[in-house]
């Protein structure tokens, strides 16, 4: 019983690259399948990648490292697809190449230490912005000093004289006295 794989398995088994794999396929005048399932997977036979390796000098790995979301294909289920005309064949997206199975504790282990490394991120963020808004105030407050001192110097002393005037402050959390109140904010 002939047995076909999508594009992406039966290169991982190969491997090479699937849009690689597919070039060879269609050098060689072989017809890709549909996956019975889904129209958008392109499958490969058995029997075609046997082929392919040997063409190729390439041996096949052993399918066992193959993901099992993929599982082969029985020949009831195949539907063949004609061989394209042109050469402008579309490359096959790199989300159909799944992900490598890890084990949970393994992960949990990595998330942890991407956590951490987030915290830390987040905390030399933090000082850096802290350290920015320091510089900024102490610039400013040396740029004022530094205008102060060439008007004093302009202006002769003349402002020494003058009175300062001062800025009045009203509380942040004052309600101006013109203002009547609503009925629910008495």
């Amino acid at each position: 019983m002939m047995t076909i794989l999508p594009v992406a398995d039966g290169a991982r088994l190969l491997g090479i690259h699937p849009k690689t794999l597919r070039h060879w396929l269609k050098e060689a005048n072989m017809s890709l399948a549909i996956h019975p399932t889904d129209a958008r997977i392109k499958c490969v036979s058995e029997e075609h990648l046997q082929r392919v390796a040997s063409l190729h000098a390439r041996s096949l790995q052993a399918p066992a490292r193959l993901n099992t979301a993929s599982p082969p294909l029985v020949p009831s289920q195949i539907q063949p697809l004609p061989v394209p005309a042109n050469r402008g064949e579309p490359a096959s997206p790199a989300c159909l190449l799944p992900t490598p199975h890890v084990p949970d504790a393994e992960l949990t282990q990595k998330l942890a230490c991407l956590e951490s490394r987030l915290d830390t991120l987040q905390e030399q963020i933090a000082q850096f912005a802290l350290a920015l808004l320091q510089e900024r105030e102490r610039s400013i407050e040396h740029r004022i000093t530094t205008l102060e001192s060439l008007m004093q110097h302009f202006m002769g002393g003349q402002m020494s004289n003058q009175p300062v005037p001062e800025v009045r402050k009203e509380p942040t959390c004052s309600v101006p006295p013109h203002r009547l109140l609503h009925p629910a904010e008495q």
